[in-house]
């Protein structure tokens, strides 16, 4: 039984939209659906044609609409790794590290190497188990990106021609056949032999949905049946793929109700060291008259224990062992995704992809191996 898809809308469209709206306009859906909308009013939407944009054309809207691919920032590997020893309790460990072996000299005594040693390898196992959690979770994007066709078959100046999937922009018209990687979000303008599209990373549906002339398709999905031409709709962020990479980016940045609360501790712990330590100096050099590597000493004694007691390492493994267990959930669930409809709720569908791709990463022996690049007919 074909599936139920949604009904095509009327919109009232202003003159010449490529060029008079903005992006974030056209990609208002309460405004303008392109996913739903008169084939006729996509078309004039996007100003284009079945025989495909001119050279010109397509250069104007990169300057508008960008390179159809998902920007990934990279942070340096060095600066990642050395940020995990500036933080207030890592300033304890360093402090500590500090008064062993500068600090404490005098009295005919060598410095503390013993415990300069210890502390700097706590830091390091400290830094480098952060380090090495924060790398693993920042590979989600690369991830959703590996998936994405790196070629599709376009036609322009009436001409089909095989061109980079980046160099897609909204307007074109793409050619897709049995085993092609969807390089756009997409409507289908022409369905020949059955066009059944499998987009279970996306949506979670079990089997591959059957799509007919009007139909929208998404970027990442893959043609599992039949041949089809489509009008691009979206490109890059402008995605349903895209906007779930973006999300995925943005929730990797956003610091955790786990790591402020931590951060208010350590914040807390280092008031009340400093106002221990000026204390214990008072007493100990003002009040009892100690010697200078007594009194060292002891404030080197009270610094390493309170470092070693409050070092970050508890923060990473906690968070550790929350992943670990997230992981296991995933690795004896994720394959089970439950069926959802495309016109579902987004934010749901994007915790599937999320909970699809994971799964990918923690069973690669699982995954298809089976998916095709776009390659001229």
């Amino acid at each position: 039984m074909a599936d139920e898809q949604p009904k095509s809308t009327y919109v009232i469209l202003p003159e010449n939209p490529i060029k008079n709206l903005t992006v974030a306009e056209m990609y208002d859906k309460e405004k303008y659906d392109l996913s739903t909308m008169e084939e006729g009013d996509v078309f004039t939407m996007l100003n284009a044609t079945r025989n495909g944009l001119t050279e010109q054309e397509v250069n104007e809207r990169f300057q508008k609409f960008g390179h159809n691919r998902l920007e990934h920032k990279e942070t340096s590997a060095i600066m990642q790794f050395l940020l995990f020893m500036w933080n207030p309790l890592s300033w304890v460990m360093e402090a500590a590290a500090i008064v062993a072996i500068v600090a404490s000299n005098g009295g005919g005594q060598p410095p503390d190497w013993e415990d300069f040693v210890g502390i700097i390898l706590l830091l390091l196992a400290n830094s480098i188990i952060g380090f090495v959690e924060q790398r693993n979770a920042g590979n989600a994007v690369k991830a959703l990106m590996a998936s994405l066709a790196p070629e599709a078959k376009v036609k322009r100046n009436g001409e089909w021609k095989v061109i980079d999937a980046a160099d897609l922009v909204p307007g074109d018209i793409i050619s897709v056949k049995l085993g092609d990687v969807i390089p756009a979000d997409a409507r289908l303008v022409a369905a020949h032999g059955g066009v059944s599209i499998d987009q279970a990373a996306l949506t979670g549906e079990s089997l591959p949905v059957n799509k007919v002339a009007g139909d929208e398709i998404f970027s990442g999905s893959t043609c599992k049946q039949g041949e089809a031409e489509a009008i691009v709709i979206g490109t890059g962020l402008n995605t349903f793929f895209g906007r779930a990479a973006k999300l995925v980016g943005s929730a990797s940045d956003e610091i955790g109700h786990l790591q402020t609360i931590l951060a208010k501790i350590g914040n807390f712990c280092i008031i009340g060291i400093v106002i221990f330590l000026v204390a214990e100096i008072l007493v100990m050099y003002a009040g009892f008259r100690y010697e200078y590597r007594r009194g060292i000493n002891n404030l080197g004694t009270f610094i390493e224990a309170t470092a070693k007691f409050y070092t970050p390492l508890t923060k990473h493994l906690s968070t550790s062992r929350f992943h670990r267990n997230f992981a296991r959930m995933l690795k004896s669930e994720g394959a089970n995704a439950p069926r959802i409809a495309v016109d579902h709720d987004e934010l749901r569908r994007f915790s599937l992809v999320q909970a699809h791709h994971a799964s990918k990463l923690l069973n690669p022996a699982g995954a298809s191996t089976n998916r095709r690049t776009t390659t001229a007919v």
